[in-house]
């Protein structure tokens, strides 16, 4: 995933890459929306983190570790 702001316009990273390889967008703006889904990549991970550190008994940390995982099989069923 490239970030949340290229889903919304229904465009993956992917496809980004290979328009601006054809010239069709300026290089610039690629490259923005590269840093700016690494960041927000990034701060969900932190945010991520700090919340698994929050949490203390053992099925608290069983329920958050299972939510990751229907996250991952539900994106996967999509394609």
């Amino acid at each position: 995933m490239m970030g949340q702001k290229l889903h919304e316009e229904g465009e993956s990273g992917k496809e980004s890459f290979l328009r601006w390889k054809v010239e069709k967008t300026v290089r610039e703006r690629y490259i923005e929306e590269k840093r700016s889904s690494y960041g927000e990549k990034r701060r969900e991970k932190r945010e991520e983190e700090e919340e698994l550190r929050n949490l203390r008994r053992e099925a608290n940390i069983w329920r958050f570790i299972n939510k990751k995982r229907n996250e991952i099989l539900n994106v996967e069923k999509l394609y």
